[in-house]
């Protein structure tokens, strides 16, 4: 059986790997089976302490995650996806960081 391709972030940033402080964002979020299987299902975890304290992201009918970048304190966005396609194929993808929010 041959794994799910790797899940891939696309998120919105700067030259320099940043977004603004305090912003809303869409990270688009892409995945595909290399038998064609239909991805049955897809969860997106973001965190701002390196992963240690991770929260679910409502995935939206486009197939962007919504991430918030908080006001003040934290400096990086984590990233982890889960998948699985309708033949049973799994893939795991997390990025520590996926990228810089940048002072307002």
């Amino acid at each position: 059986m041959l794994p799910v391709a790797p899940v891939g972030f696309t998120p919105p940033v700067d030259l320099h790997n940043a977004v603004a402080a305090g912003s809303r964002r869409a990270v688009p979020v892409t995945f595909t089976s290399p038998t064609g299987a239909a991805v049955q299902q897809l969860s997106v975890e973001f965190a701002f302490d390196d992963g240690a304290t991770r929260r679910t992201v409502p995935r939206a009918a486009d197939g962007q995650a919504v991430v918030i970048d908080p006001a003040a304190g934290a400096r990086f966005v984590s990233l982890q996806a889960h998948a699985t396609d309708s033949g049973g194929s799994t893939a795991r993808r997390t990025v520590l960081p996926a990228y810089r929010i940048a002072a307002s």
